[in-house]
């Protein structure tokens, strides 16, 4: 509780945080951070604290620290100096969703803290909508997108809509095997 406590003061304060936590493969990491924001996912019924990496009070990557593997906060007084040019890399796709099986309702209960809009064709029974998303969420984004099956398909950009055909043939090949 405290950790949260601690990251939730860095965000409001815009103040670098120091982070210790265990990652999947069991390696500890250490750095300072500048937290941007925290998540509750429902689906994984885990917090995410998303965060830029700094050395030497320059950020140097992006990335997203599973709250629950946190094992040290260390609050700072530094507010770094590129804070006002770190802005979340925005992403934009284009999805037709059919209205079979309520899928329109239930992908806009799926994606409900996304900047979306959305245009509905009550003669074909489509829905054409735009989502923003930030480019660090991209794989998420599409893992939730497939969970919808054949009643969404991802118009544009090029490259998102080739990931997501990518990880349908590799599961393909997987049942194949």
């Amino acid at each position: 509780m405290q950790h949260f406590r601690d990251i939730l003061s860095a965000i409001h304060g815009k103040k670098l945080i120091r982070i210790s936590f265990q990652t999947r493969k069991g390696n500890r990491i250490t750095h300072y951070f500048l937290p941007t924001k925290i998540e509750y996912s429902a689906k994984n019924n885990k917090f995410r604290v998303y965060v830029n990496r700094y050395q030497k009070r320059r950020m140097v990557d992006r990335g997203i620290i599973n709250l629950s593997q946190v094992t040290l906060t260390k609050l700072t007084d530094i507010t770094p100096e590129s804070f006002l040019a770190v802005t979340d890399k925005k992403k934009q796709a284009k999805i037709k969703i059919l209205n079979e099986r309520n899928a329109v309702n239930r992908f806009m209960l799926e994606f409900a803290e996304l900047e979306k809009e959305s245009v509905f064709d009550e003669d074909s029974g489509e829905c054409m909508v735009s989502i923003k998303y930030d480019e660090q969420n991209e794989n998420e984004i599409i893992i939730r997108l497939l969970s919808f099956g054949p009643v969404v398909e991802v118009l544009s950009p090029y490259d998102f809509r080739r990931k997501i055909k990518e990880r349908v043939d590799r599961q393909l090949a997987l049942m194949k095997e």
